[in-house]
């Protein structure tokens, strides 16, 4: 079986299986074999501007995959408005914060690529498939994820990198950074409302992820980013369903 790139494994689960190849030939941008039909590197669209990401730059040819990715806005479909998407070659799904926290936990199937983007709407834009040619999974002990931009409150940097994680480590990490931080949270919510604050769900997740980085500040890694990320959104979720705290109205991010 012919080992696929990172966009390889995107465009299979988004478009259908690649079923071809030139065994002769590498592509430009992703450097796996050249999937076929290719597009001669003369015929890439006069928007394409990266090219410090091709993997071989001795190559004219443009594989079926990444030639899909450089046409009209076909890298936006990535997302469909989700802030987190899964590939393997047979399958591609889209899924919120808290949902890629249980597909963590269930049988996923590998190789695999994650991608997570920050809030900022324009990420969605950017060639982020190109970026994640070094993060393909191919066990849950060293999963990989693909974050770009990820940052809490507006004035925060934005964090990007891909960190490599034994899955099941990774929930534990997440549930032990929620359980530990729940009352805490909670007791700091309620005065806010006591003192006529405007609380909401966005306002919830930054403070949890900001208190939280706080906290890890002398560990903190990619990895361990990503965990505090991820449950700033799970604790912010318990909070305002299970624990029945009423938020102000406000747009409520992904």
């Amino acid at each position: 079986m012919i080992p696929l790139t990172a966009t390889q494994i995107m465009y299979s689960g988004m478009q259908g299986s690649i079923i071809e190849f030139d065994m002769d030939q590498s592509c430009r941008i992703c450097g796996g074999q050249l999937a076929l039909p290719y597009k001669p590197l003369k015929n890439i669209s006069d928007s394409w501007t990266d090219e410090n990401l091709c993997r071989r730059q001795d190559s004219g040819c443009i594989c079926k995959a990444c030639s899909w990715f450089t046409e009209g806005k076909n890298r936006t479909k990535i997302w469909n408005a989700s802030p987190v998407f899964y590939s393997c070659p047979e399958e591609s799904a889209t899924m919120t914060v808290p949902g890629l926290y249980k597909f963590l936990k269930s049988d996923f199937k590998t190789p695999a690529v994650f991608l997570m983007r920050g809030r900022d709407v324009n990420l969605i834009r950017k060639h982020i498939q190109w970026r994640s040619l070094d993060a393909v999974t191919y066990d849950r002990k060293k999963t990989k994820v693909l974050f770009y931009g990820l940052q809490f409150w507006k004035s925060g940097g934005q964090v990007t990198g891909t960190t490599v994680f034994d899955a099941d480590k990774l929930i534990e990490l997440v549930d032990k950074l929620c359980n530990s931080s729940e009352d805490y949270v909670l007791t700091f919510l309620t005065r806010q409302k006591e003192r006529k604050k405007k609380v909401t769900e966005w306002f919830t997740q930054n403070f949890i992820m900001e208190n939280l980085i706080k906290a890890l500040s002398n560990h903190i890694t990619l990895d361990i980013h990503l965990a505090a990320y991820i449950a700033s959104f799970l604790l912010t979720e318990k909070i305002f369903t299970e624990r029945g705290f009423a938020s102000a109205k406000s747009p409520v991010l992904p």
